[in-house]
């Protein structure tokens, strides 16, 4: 691993020397939340709306696919990838333009939804035995004995489209074998280094999980009985083969009044751990993966937001701290990624293709950082910043869930703040010290504050000598999460727990009583050799020279996480307005500099990822939020979708 490079240079004056470097840490660009108006945020949803219907969706009548949304779009051809299940694309982005209308019911969000993507849909998972009649198992390895209702293909096409090498599928002859029985399917798609025949006749029980997210949400505004009907069809496809899918089922059971269907457990208390992966990488030191989605975060928070607009009610606020929790665990580690004050609100890694990070076992450290190479990075993530935005209005409302578990189980330990406005190493006891709680032993006091990059010390003493133990405990063993600092009037040393030298910056004002003022960098920080992280509920013990050691509790305010977690949200929609005003396009994959690779397509899924990070965002800034507006729009009478044109049925051999 790169080390910093660091040279000391002491600077000395009659009361103060001062050490170099390491810098002060410098938070992400804050945004400001009004930087865009009511008026420009719908503007924009309108536009990538629009966008995705102009370019992505097949609204030719004489196609069997009509209604589809292509998943990418490269130099205006349509283009899917089947081993990736191209279908989630058109049930995320249906999902998108339901709740967009809720912020904008003028928009046709909804109209659209439901003449193109829901009776796509619908009609698929109704007469999913005709269509696909050689159809064969994916995930689970059921054996399909007979055609299947309620079933959805990875991928469809009629041979208009391309695959992502440019290939058209006219011509690699990737048909649904019913209605062109002449055509060999080909078997030359990959997925997961496999060969795979016959790919439209598999599907994925993620993807299943997907569309009856997408459906639920289409319900809850429209309550129509066809839309329930078809996330029935998921579920008992599902029960006839033996594997009961819990967000179907409860999307089922939600949609067509079934109680005991969607009846669960209250939600578990909010918990640390609730913010991987930093949490459990940085502070408890396992493999985990910094990843650019969380599908998991997504269905939770829907079933959550139709349970509360069923029952006219709010959120639970377990749940929405759970999905916030996580939302604030992977910032945290695309920040880390990046060197000091170069992290960008709405970045996220292109997780695909072997471009993944992790946190290495045993050591709180990253596998790789960004200046290790330029790095891919995608639009995946988009999808992290809008259920960040989207549970704000639950989180705001209950701030003290943020710090319950100090209070009610470590209100003994001492309370050190996680803070942006990190103090300078000048020697001079700044107002943010004397905010915190001091520790002493004797007549020396140690004063602390964290950053996300640094541990901030301010020792004052009278005595020739001074030395402070800082570990972490995490785990019963501290042996590798530990330093020992060292202080004199004059000098100060940091050794992790196997004697290397650590990285710190120090200044120092003498006399009777000095003073010393320490930052040091964390193990995350790329060069810095192990120690420990300081981690938002994280615990910790000082021990000032022999005395009795100390526990110490992290913990940023609740008012820093609600900024940061607006931060996500309000970021990544200016980052990505901005390069929209450029190129008119949301890509898949970029390189932060604008430099194009292989995956740099327009991407229907993202698009209706960033239109529902924007509608949440305008529900936060108008003081209300997604379930509220669900309960509050009820239609009298319910709206049905739209009939596919007989063309399409005739073509697909339905009528």
């Amino acid at each position: 691993m790169k080390k910093l490079a660091l040279t000391v240079v002491w600077l000395c004056h009659v009361s103060n020397c001062f050490a170099a470097e390491p810098s002060r840490y410098q938070p992400p660009e804050s945004i400001d939340s009004d930087v865009m108006s009511r008026r420009q945020l719908v503007e924009f949803i309108r536009e990538l709306a629009d966008k995705v219907y102009d370019k992505h969706v097949v609204r030719d009548e004489k196609r069997r696919t009509f209604g589809m949304t292509y998943e990418y779009l490269n130099d205006g051809q349509k283009m899917q990838d089947f081993g990736l299940d191209s279908m989630h694309d058109g049930a995320w982005f249906m999902s998108a333009m339901v709740t967009a209308h809720r912020v904008d019911p003028p928009g046709g969000h909804l109209e659209r939804a439901l003449k193109y993507q829901v009776p796509f849909y619908v009609n698929i998972l109704q007469n999913s035995d005709r269509l696909f009649p050689k159809m064969k198992p994916r995930e689970g390895q059921e054996q399909f004995t007979q055609p299947v209702k309620g079933w959805i293909p990875r991928g469809w096409d009629d041979g208009l489209g391309i695959d992502l090498d440019g290939r058209s599928f006219a011509t690699t002859a990737f048909y649904d074998g019913m209605t062109h029985p002449d055509k060999k399917v080909s078997t030359s798609l990959h997925f997961d280094g496999n060969r795979v025949e016959h790919a439209y006749f598999t599907s994925s029980h993620h993807l299943l999980q997907d569309l009856a997210d997408g459906l639920m949400n289409v319900w809850l505004t429209t309550r129509d009985p066809q839309v329930a009907n078809a996330i029935m069809q998921i579920h008992q496809g599902r029960i006839e083969y033996g594997r009961q899918i819990p967000v179907v089922r409860v999307a089922a059971g939600i949609t067509n009044g079934k109680d005991e269907l969607f009846q669960r457990p209250a939600p578990e208390p909010f918990v640390p751990d609730a913010m991987r992966p930093f949490y459990a990488g940085a502070y408890l030191l396992k493999p985990e993966r910094v990843v650019a989605y969380n599908d998991g975060a997504a269905w939770s928070y829907r079933d959550e937001c139709a349970r509360a607009a069923v029952a006219s009610e709010s959120i639970d606020v377990e749940a929405a701290y759970q999905i916030a929790g996580s939302a604030y665990g992977l910032m945290a580690g695309m920040e880390a990624f990046y060197p000091n004050g170069e992290y960008r609100y709405g970045d996220w890694l292109f997780d695909l293709g072997g471009n993944q990070n992790f946190f290495t076992e045993g050591t709180g450290q990253l596998g790789r950082y960004a200046e290790d190479g330029e790095p891919r990075l995608g639009t995946r993530g988009i999808q992290v910043s809008a259920y960040a935005a989207a549970v704000l209005p639950a989180v705001v409302a209950n701030p003290d869930v943020w710090e319950r578990r100090y209070r009610e189980d470590f209100a003994a330990d001492t309370l050190v703040r996680i803070v942006d406005e990190a103090p300078k190493v000048d020697g001079l006891a700044e107002q943010i010290y004397e905010n915190q709680q001091a520790m002493s032993a004797g007549s020396t006091k140690v004063s602390l504050v964290s950053d996300p990059r640094n541990l901030n010390l301010f020792v004052e003493s009278d005595s020739p000598v001074v030395t402070i133990r800082v570990s972490s405990l995490a785990t019963n063993d501290d042996s590798e999460t530990s330093g020992v600092i060292t202080v004199t009037s004059d000098k100060a040393v940091a050794k992790n727990s196997v004697g290397e030298a650590l990285v710190i910056a120090a200044a120092f004002k003498t006399g009777d009583l000095w003073s010393t003022e320490l930052r040091i960098p964390y193990s995350i920080v790329n060069g810095q050799p192990q120690w420990m992280n300081g981690v938002d509920h994280g615990r910790y013990e000082i021990q000032i020279n022999d005395a009795k050691p100390q526990s110490i509790y992290m913990l940023s305010s609740h008012k820093r996480l609600v900024s940061r977690l607006e931060s996500m949200a309000m970021g990544t929609i200016a980052q990505w307005h901005g390069y929209w005003q450029k190129h008119k396009s949301i890509p898949s994959g970029y390189y932060r500099s604008g430099r194009p690779f292989r995956w740099n397509y327009g991407d229907a899924g993202n698009y209706g990822h960033l239109i529902k990070c924007i509608s949440f965002w305008l529900m936060h800034r108008d003081e209300t939020s997604e379930w509220k507006l669900i309960t509050e729009q009820v239609p009298t009478t319910p709206i049905s979708v739209r009939p596919l044109p007989d063309s399409v049925l005739e073509v697909q051999g339905l009528k």
